[in-house]
This record gives C-alpha cells, sequence and structure tokens, in this order.
C-alpha cells in the first residue's frame, strides 16, 4: 500500500472512529466505502466489521445497562439469524456490483435522515421483525446494518443517550455474529488482520475523542455534518 492509500485509509478510520464514539453507530459506513476504493469491497467489509466489533467492547458497559432489551431482542435475533444470508451474498456478488451496491445504499439512508423522514406511526411486530431482517442481510452483505435500525429508532421518542445505548449494544451482537461467519466463509486472512492492527491505534483515538465529545457538542449539528460527510464518500466510491 503505497502512502496516498495509506493515508486515505488512515483519514476513513479516523473519521469512522469519531463517528462510532459519538453515536454509537456508522463507522462501517464511513469505512467500507472509503477501503473499497483501495482493496476489494469484500476486504474492506471484513475490515470494517473487524472494526465495528472493536469499538463495541470499550462502549458496551457503560451500554447494557441503559439498554432497552424489550426494544431490540427482536430485532438482534431476526438479524443475528439473517446474517449468514447477507454473507453468502457477499461471497457471491461481483466486486464492482457489490462496491455500487455498498455506496448506494448508504447515499440512500443519508438522504433519507437529512429530509428528516420519519416512520409515522407506533412500530408493530412486523416492522420490527422486517427491520431486524433487512439489518441483518446489511449487516452479512456489507457490514452496514445500521440504516434500518437508526431509521426505526428515530421513529420513536427515545432520548438521544437511550439510543445511543441500544445501537451500541445491538450492533455489538450482530456484527460479532458477522465477524464469525465471515470466518467460516475465509474473509478475514492474514492481510486483513495486519491491516486492522496497523489502522487500529488511529480508530481508537477517533473512537474516544467522539466518546468524550458526546454530550458536549450539539448532536444536529454533529448528525449533519456526518450525514452530508456519508453522502459524499458514497458518491465519490460509486463513481470510483
Amino acid at each position: 500500500m503505497d502512502i496516498h492509500h495509506w493515508l486515505l485509509a488512515a483519514s476513513a478510520v479516523a473519521i469512522a472512529g469519531l463517528i462510532r464514539g459519538f453515536s454509537g453507530f456508522g463507522s462501517a459506513m464511513a469505512i467500507a466505502p472509503t477501503l473499497s476504493l483501495i482493496w476489494s469491497p469484500q476486504q474492506a467489509v471484513a475490515i470494517a466489521v473487524l472494526f465495528e466489533v472493536a469499538a463495541s467492547i470499550p462502549l458496551l458497559p457503560q451500554s447494557l445497562p441503559r439498554t432497552q432489551w424489550r426494544e431490540i431482542l427482536v430485532m438482534a435475533i431476526a438479524a443475528c439469524l439473517t446474517v449468514p444470508l447477507g454473507t453468502l451474498i457477499l461471497l457471491a456478488i461481483a466486486p464492482d456490483l457489490l462496491r455500487k451496491l455498498i455506496a448506494a445504499t448508504i447515499f440512500l439512508f443519508a438522504l433519507i435522515l437529512l429530509t428528516g423522514k420519519r416512520y409515522p406511526g407506533k412500530p408493530q411486530l412486523p416492522l420490527t421483525l422486517g427491520t431486524g431482517i433487512a439489518s441483518g442481510i446489511l449487516t452479512g452483505v456489507a457490514g452496514i446494518g445500521g440504516p434500518p435500525i437508526v431509521l426505526y429508532f428515530l421513529s420513536g421518542s427515545h432520548s438521544v443517550s437511550t439510543s445511543r445505548a441500544n445501537f451500541i449494544t445491538y450492533f455489538g451482537l450482530t456484527q460479532l455474529v458477522a465477524l464469525i461467519t465471515y470466518g467460516f466463509g475465509g474473509l478475514l486472512g492474514t492481510a486483513i488482520f495486519w491491516t486492522f492492527l496497523q489502522l487500529m491505534p488511529i480508530f481508537l483515538l477517533g473512537l474516544g475523542l467522539g466518546h468524550y465529545l458526546f454530550g458536549s457538542v450539539s448532536e444536529k449539528l454533529f448528525r449533519y455534518v456526518v450525514l452530508i460527510f456519508f453522502m459524499a464518500i458514497a458518491l465519490v466510491s460509486f463513481v470510483g
């Protein structure tokens, strides 16, 4: 990897850590499309999920007591059961098509949030199951199971801190399942782990900064900047 690719990867990982530490989700949406410009999308997704799991570990102790298990358990079970299906699609899909799929999903998700659209009704069991299934498949395919879950929770009346705790716990569970299925699928080779370990200190710095900024920076402004960033990086990845 030349210096330009290294700087691109390091920048993406640092920003991903910052976003994850602040909001409780979103690191894979920064890492996967950016690294797919350097390596194959399958490799980029595997690295992104490694960072997602690593991000969950230090944040779980504070998040577990605040997690609304009644809210996330059904979705988490549905997602965990469908992650392997997404992984099978990941292994079978053409790299260029996968890169465009990741970029398009992220762009659409960011655009919906920017418009302020919310689900108007009260979530029912079919919607909860459907959200979990969609998230599980997206997690397996691209490591980006966040969009359906984030849209689901933003339709409710939870506080930012409660939603953040739910995100951290949910993604900790589902991304761990994804990591296991990736291992069985042969996606976690030595080169993947070596790249992950090289970039890990940068990610941890961003994660710590994001965690520190939570509660002291305008959540609305932060979300706006992050969504614009997601849309920009998705466009670059789609055409790249």
